[in-house]
């Protein structure tokens, strides 16, 4: 049950470190293409440089799929996406080693200087 837990968390880690981080406030102007894809609301006509926030229906489109898992797990998982290389690292090791039984998984892993997270 734990290499399957652990398992679960190395996976979902592998892919929320892979996706693009989003912010309600962003210091990069949006782009004209950008712009016209985006409703953006609070924007400058004159084309000085603006802040930009993204809307609330944006942001629900953002964060409802993250709101689907338990805080404890999305916890484990954000803090593991801080170690992305572990991650990987961890990954690859558990696809080279799943013949292994999870009683020698956890007696491999207390050698291992992964963050517990990871």
């Amino acid at each position: 049950m734990k290499n399957l837990a652990l398992s679960s968390v190395i996976a979902i880690g592998s892919v929320v470190s892979t996706i693009p981080a989003f912010a309600q406030y962003t210091s990069v102007p949006v782009t004209a293409s950008a712009a016209s894809s985006i409703a953006v609301s609070g924007a400058v006509a004159s084309g000085a440089a603006s802040e930009d926030y993204a809307s609330d229906a944006q942001l629900d489109s953002l964060l409802a799929p993250i709101a689907l898992y338990p805080d404890t797990l999305l916890t484990h998982i954000l803090i593991a996406s801080t170690y992305p290389l572990d991650v990987v690292s961890a990954d690859r090791w558990r696809q080279s080693n799943n013949h292994l039984t999870p009683e020698q998984v956890e007696n491999v892993l207390e050698d291992v200087d992964w963050d517990p997270s990871v």
